[in-house]
């Protein structure tokens, strides 16, 4: 026995130790055979668990290919990929399906790119302005105003109202020339939250004749018919077509969401006010432009194409095929606007830098109220529309 406080060899344990005085406990004997041979086995068993426990997870983890054993033995923390924002240099996909500008309320609705007959599919006018039926395709989504800019939203830009009906914020603005529509959309894109910029005028037909389907309706409410309930016009009895009915004349605007939209969602672009479009006016545009994206330039003096019809105007003048045009400084009571938000076409950028240019989505003197009839003028003309 050793003494556990000296170290020495005791040969006769007694209660103490002979060398140190140490206290010494009892001599533990050993344990049976029978006893040893339990601890043996089960030591041996609990190696032979651990053994497979370990070839269980060797088994289920991956190898790691060889051209990346080299990165993995010297690895170092991964660094977090960066948050992508919107900057004045960049634009945010377009995924969702409406959006809304921030600062005056706006909605867009999101109009998904296709192919589409553009000109007088119906056989209605038999006006050379309307053709050929052609093949149009708008290559890229854009986002459509859901209604015409009101006089509201204008007064949240510009300042003041030029409106010849001031009948609320929610009705449409009118007595805005082309140009005064580009000094908005510039001061607009000035706040930095988009693109904005006038329709093209094929974009504006493809987005009024829209029908579920793939089939072209011949007015904006999405129908083949009109009546006063579903839209704004002259609806006189010297005025009926076949394919409209004879009703209520207004004699003036309506708030924007008076009446049922289209399949795509947008109000209005059927009568209440003309809407101005970026192109200008040739009576051959047709003629003379391509499948894709198409948009007629012209001069800075041009005429501007309209589009839509009015309150004031007859069936024949809402159908979605048909065009109009006046003069870009024309301000008249029947004519308004709705603007886009995209970039379908890079050649855009030449026609209006300002309004594309910018980024994320001054007063006008005002002519006294007039009347105008309801009658549709000559391609020639370049006055009011009637």
């Amino acid at each position: 026995m050793t003494c556990s406080k000296c170290g020495k060899n005791i040969q006769n344990p007694k209660k103490f130790c002979p060398y140190c005085r140490n206290p010494l406990g009892e001599p533990v004997p050993p344990p049976p055979p029978s006893q040893r041979k339990t601890i043996t086995w089960v030591i041996i068993g609990v190696v032979i668990i651990i053994l497979f426990v370990v070839s269980l997870a060797m088994i289920g983890r991956k190898p790691v290919p060889p051209h990346d054993q080299a990165s993995v033995a010297t690895s170092t923390p991964a660094t977090p990929e960066p948050t992508i924002t919107s900057t004045p240099e960049s634009t945010p996909a377009i995924i969702a399906k409406t959006l809304v500008e921030s600062y005056t309320g706006m909605e867009f609705v999101l109009v998904k790119q296709g192919c589409f007959k553009m000109g007088d599919t119906f056989g209605d006018a038999g006006k050379e302005y309307e053709k050929p039926v052609r093949k149009v395709c708008i290559t890229k989504d854009f986002y459509m105003g859901k209604y015409e800019v009101t006089q509201g939203q204008w007064m949240k830009v510009m300042g003041k109202n030029p409106s010849s009906f001031l009948s609320g914020d929610n009705y449409p603005v009118e007595q805005v020339s082309w140009n005064d529509t580009q000094q908005f959309i510039s001061k607009l894109n000035a706040r930095g939250e988009g693109k904005f910029r006038l329709p093209t005028e094929a974009e504006w037909e493809y987005a009024c004749s829209w029908k579920e389907g793939g089939e072209k309706a011949r007015f904006g409410t999405g129908e083949d018919t009109i009546s006063p309930s579903t839209a704004n016009f002259d609806a006189s009895l010297d005025y009926k077509k076949p394919y409209s009915d004879v009703g209520e004349y207004r004699k003036k605007t309506t708030p924007v969401v008076s009446f049922k939209p289209n399949g795509l969602g947008l109000y209005d672009m059927s009568g209440n006010v003309w809407e101005w479009v970026a192109d200008a006016y040739d009576k051959d545009t047709y003629k003379k432009l391509g499948e894709n994206d198409p948009i007629y330039i012209g001069d800075s003096g041009s005429n501007r194409v309209i589009r839509g019809g009015s309150w004031n105007n007859n069936p024949n003048n809402l159908r979605c095929s048909n065009r109009n045009n006046n003069a870009p400084t024309d301000r008249n009571n029947n004519v308004g606007f709705r603007i886009v938000h995209g970039l379908p076409a890079e050649h855009v950028l030449s026609m209006d830098k300002t309004a594309v240019l910018t980024i994320r989505p001054d007063d006008c003197p005002a002519r006294p109220f007039r009347p105008l009839k309801g009658r549709q003028k000559p391609p020639g003309h370049t006055g009011m529309v009637g």
